[in-house]
């Protein structure tokens, strides 16, 4: 490995704490020549979404084959786990070291932020400055530490002035703009109005749900009611009415996380815990700036515009009609490439294992021992991995998660991205992508598990259908051709020898005394001595000719381009052979075989043919009984 390889570890992509986040530790990344590889896993327990739980997969790819050290987002976690269960999960990745970010975990180095002085700051400033009496506080849950320290933070300052807060003014959002739509509209359904001086968010995103559903009720913010949010996120800047919040300086803990981690690996000491400072940021939405009429577009701020997003949801809609499609993994195999790339994937890596793998709600996922390589490529780099190996490439996930002539392939910033349907594990994606919003590449990459799934699907339903028709045409016994298969692809030959006038001899054998070897020894050794006479014709002819068993004891060739005078040498190395069989075997039985051939002309059929082949047989099998008996 060139350079060292850190793995990310958040809940989601589409925040803006982890684009921010995500930002600073790349760019600590590229200055120090680390590769980093990010894990979006959802929650790692009590998903809203049913099959949510399956983005936890790839965790088991975070192993020191794989990486050698792993930035955890705790605090994405901490609504659904707490302080103790959150440091158990860390350590399970020995020896790896791990540096939390925004949560302080037992034994763990921590990066945490001081929340606490910007949140009293902001609060005191709520209060003195502009006379709020009457607060309401969104939180996350009731099961969230660091969105229940935030609230007792509030109270504690709130009861130094003398002001009390509620708990039916504390309401849940779940740090989700909908969630906290649907809380206020649940409060004025029981409350028939807002009545607060001031809403304070545990963070932003809850803030501007606060600042909307406050719009569409005809209140005016910050006239009627302040709103103030939590992070400080690059929207907060630009919004309309700009947010006043806290900063965490989201951006120095992702910086000092890398730093500290990128010690760690080199061996050098590091604290178990460092603090960064926060600060509250007065803006529009508490009356310290003035409210105008010019906002800035959300596209401002390098997003994207809304016409930008019109532009690719109707090319995500596109890609949602193509995977109606029935196509089988081969056909997938050419395409994918094409189908990535057009939606900016410039560098893309798909493995998927050799079978699905079911996975039960939060389940540890134990990856199987084989997978291949489906695609990757690399655009910019004009890096087709198949473009000179046509052979699949299979490797075992459980040792890398890419095989090994490709690890050094793969550079800079990727994410790794599971591929499933329902409770059905296909593989995973590894990409890097920046031509589309990142929640259309979340849509695209679902999507692409459909089509996967779907695939293999149709791929084992049309080899089923090609395994019945191999059956159909397949000898039981010796698994070579039997004779509804002989007389089928047999009649092909003869009229491609016919076309190309190439010639040939259809040959007619039948062994000798099988009936004796059934009544002396038992059926058992007869068919023992079917097998045996069936592999020795294989290895006397070609691999492009047709060898099968017409039943019982009768066996036919078709030999292209053989003459009679072959025939006859043929004819010799077969009785050699059987001679071998007998005095090596140790078989009880004698195995010979007699045979006949016909000339393939061009107005004969191929059962006129083997008749006349038989005819042919039946004067050697005469002779055979002829010199026995003398």
């Amino acid at each position: 490995m060139n350079s060292y390889r850190f793995a990310l570890l958040v809940d989601n992509l589409e925040s803006e704490y982890v684009a921010s986040l995500k930002e600073s530790i790349l760019s600590y990344c590229q200055d120090n020549a680390i590769q980093l590889f990010v894990f979006p896993v959802r929650k790692l327990v009590k998903n809203d979404w049913k099959y949510d739980y399956q983005y936890a997969a790839t965790i088991s790819l975070i192993h020191k084959q794989n990486f050698d050290g792993v930035l955890f987002a705790a605090n994405t976690q901490m609504s659904c786990m707490s302080v103790e269960e959150l440091s158990e999960f860390s350590k399970s990745f020995a020896p790896l070291p791990v540096v939390s970010i925004s949560c302080p975990l037992q034994d763990i180095p921590s990066v945490v932020s001081d929340f606490r002085t910007g949140l009293e700051e902001l609060t005191n400033h709520l209060v003195k400055k502009h006379r709020c009496k009457k607060f309401a506080f969104i939180a996350a849950s009731p099961d969230s530490t660091e969105s229940n320290d935030r609230l007792e933070v509030v109270r504690s300052v709130l009861k130094k002035n003398k002001i009390i807060l509620p708990d039916s003014n504390v309401l849940y959002g779940n740090y989700i703009y909908s969630d906290t739509f649907d809380a206020l509209e649940n409060y004025c359904a029981q409350n028939k109005k807002l009545d607060f001086d001031a809403i304070l968010c545990a963070n932003d995103n809850m803030a501007y749900a606060c600042i909307d559903f406050l719009k569409m009720y005809d209140y005016d913010v910050p006239g009627d009611i302040l709103v103030t949010g939590f992070d400080d996120l690059p929207r907060a800047s630009y919004s309309s009415p700009s947010l006043t919040t806290v900063s965490m300086d989201v951006k120095q803990n992702g910086k000092l996380a890398a730093e500290i981690l990128h010690k760690k690996v080199q061996g050098i000491e590091v604290p178990l815990l460092t603090e960064v400072k926060s600060y509250a940021v007065f803006r529009q939405s508490c009356k310290c700036v003035r409210v105008n009429k010019e906002y800035m577009d959300a596209g401002g701020k390098g997003g994207f515009s809304w016409s930008d997003k019109k532009r690719q949801l109707h090319k995500i809609s596109a890609f949602l009609s193509e995977t109606q499609e029935e196509i089988e993994l081969k056909t997938l195999h050419r395409e994918i490439k094409h189908i990535l790339s057009s939606y900016g994937m410039n560098d893309a890596t798909i493995c998927l294992y050799d079978e699905p793998v079911e996975v039960l709600e939060f389940e540890k996922f134990h990856l199987p021992k084989s997978a291949y390589v489906l695609c990757s490529f690399n655009t910019d780099k004009d890096y087709d991995f198949y473009r000179n190996n046509l052979e699949i490439e299979h490797f075992n996930p459980q040792i890398r998660m890419l095989p090994e002539n490709m690890a050094e392939l793969i550079t800079g910033e990727h994410i790794v991205f599971p591929l499933f349907i329902c409770k059905n594990q296909y593989g995973y994606l590894i990409y890097r992508g920046t031509a589309f919003d990142v929640e259309i590449y979340q849509i695209l990459c679902r999507l692409l598990s459909s089509l996967i799934a779907s695939a293999v699907v149709m791929t084992r339903k049309n080899l089923k259908m090609e395994d019945l028709n191999e059956m159909s045409v397949t000898d039981e016994l010796t698994h070579i051709m039997n004779r509804r298969g002989f007389m089928s692809s047999g009649g092909r030959m003869l009229n491609m020898a016919k076309e190309l006038n190439s010639g040939g001899l259809v040959i007619f054998g039948d062994m000798d005394g099988l009936k004796i070897i059934n009544d002396t020894y038992g059926h058992e050794a007869g068919d023992r001595a079917i097998i045996a006479e069936s592999k020795i014709l294989k290895s006397l002819f070609r691999t492009s000719d047709i060898v099968a068993r017409l039943g019982g004891d009768e066996f036919a060739v078709i030999a292209l381009g053989m003459t009679a005078a072959q025939f006859a040498e043929e004819q010799n190395k077969l009785e050699k052979k059987c001679e071998e069989f007998n005095s090596s075997s140790g078989e009880s039985f004698t195995l010979s075989i007699s045979i006949g051939y016909a000339i393939i002309q061009s107005d004969s059929s191929l059962e006129m043919l083997l008749k006349q082949a038989d005819q042919r047989q039946y004067e050697q099998k005469r002779l055979k009984k002829a010199a026995k008996l003398q």
